[in-house]
């Protein structure tokens, strides 16, 4: 528990622990990166950043604006948000109209927003079933099973990744036995981790983030 508080104690804390409104942090900004590479991936016309944070909007269409995707958000005020501090154009969502090719959910399905129909989903939700839960019992509400079993009426889900998953946390843990006793092994361990910090296999089921795709059931 003493090793995993100190690896803890290298990422960031405070808002991300609360509610991972904060898209700069170590975390978050990996999973925005897997997040933008499924986007490319299915490549599709039109995109909704589902999401109704100003930042997290804004880090999303960071990563999106270098490709021809027309982006929808989800009210005006994250649209001015967006065209004045990035200059990129965006168009309001609503609620009537034809629905995007692809939506993109950071951390925001199903507690606060859901899917419009859209074809195709990419969605970030945190694992219970994770480290974090030991360090902080409690902090994390829902397993992914728990959000994955309220997509399984409309979406069929089509690939599984994941960050921080127990491989990594065991590298990196191991990392810091050495810190102080051999700075040459230290580095070796923590690159190591790194290499792994993202994972495509099943230790998805026990990481703390995790990101998958879905595709609407025919």
């Amino acid at each position: 528990m003493k090793l995993l508080l100190k690896f803890e104690s290298r990422l960031p804390t405070g808002p991300l622990i609360k509610n991972m409104e904060n898209p700069y942090s170590t975390e978050n900004k990996y999973t925005l990166d897997l997040l933008s590479h499924y986007v490319y991936i299915i490549h599709p016309n039109r995109v909704r950043i589902a999401t109704d944070s100003v930042e997290m909007a804004k880090s999303i269409a960071r990563r999106l604006f270098c490709e021809s995707y027309e982006l929808l958000v989800e009210n005006s005020q994250i649209q001015e948000a967006i065209f004045e501090g990035l200059g990129i154009r965006t168009l309001v969502r609503r609620s009537n109209s034809t629905p995007a090719d692809a939506a993109v959910f950071p951390f925001s399905f199903p507690d606060r927003l859901q899917p419009e129909k859209e074809p195709a989903i990419i969605v970030a939700c945190l694992n219970a079933f994770s480290y974090k839960n030991l360090i902080y019992p409690g902090i994390v509400k829902n397993t992914v099973y728990t959000t994955l079993s309220k997509l399984t009426a409309d979406y069929t889900v089509s690939s599984i990744s994941s960050l921080y998953s127990p491989q990594f946390i065991f590298w990196w843990t191991l990392a810091k036995l050495v810190e102080n006793l051999n700075s040459a092994c230290y580095f070796r361990l923590e690159d190591l981790a790194m290499q792994r910090i993202i994972h495509f296999g099943p230790l998805w089921r026990f990481s703390y983030i995790v990101v998958f795709t879905g595709q609407i059931a025919s």
